[in-house]
């Protein structure tokens, strides 16, 4: 059995402990007459150690999917509205009138938008 599995099978715990606590409380059987039922710690164990355990074993998978989906738009030429929106001066500033040296959207001179 993989991480993957471990995982999968603790989000099942999980998901049918926190069933188990919700009919619990809804049924008001979380109290009995002196304070809690016996079965509360239980079933928050089983929840809380659920939720843990898929984390640690599914946060690998969760990290490399995102990474993967972020390479894609990389590789795809993917750039955003601003980056390609850009128009860039040539020539001499129309605020400062010093001459531009490189592609830019300001003057390096004066900071003015070109």
């Amino acid at each position: 059995m993989n991480k993957r599995q471990i995982g999968y099978i603790a989000l099942v715990v999980a998901a049918i402990s926190l069933v188990v606590w919700i009919l619990l409380i809804s049924t008001g059987s979380v109290f009995d007459g002196g304070g809690f039922s016996p079965i509360v710690p239980v079933v928050l164990f089983a929840w809380i150690g659920g939720v843990v355990t898929a984390i640690v074993c599914l946060a690998g998978d969760v990290i490399k999917y995102f990474a993967k989906k972020v390479g894609e738009g990389y590789r795809s030429g993917y750039q955003p509205d601003s980056a390609q929106n850009v128009q860039y001066a040539t020539g001499f500033c129309p605020h400062c009138g010093k001459p531009l040296t490189s592609k830019t959207p300001f003057c390096p001179n004066c900071g003015n938008k070109l």
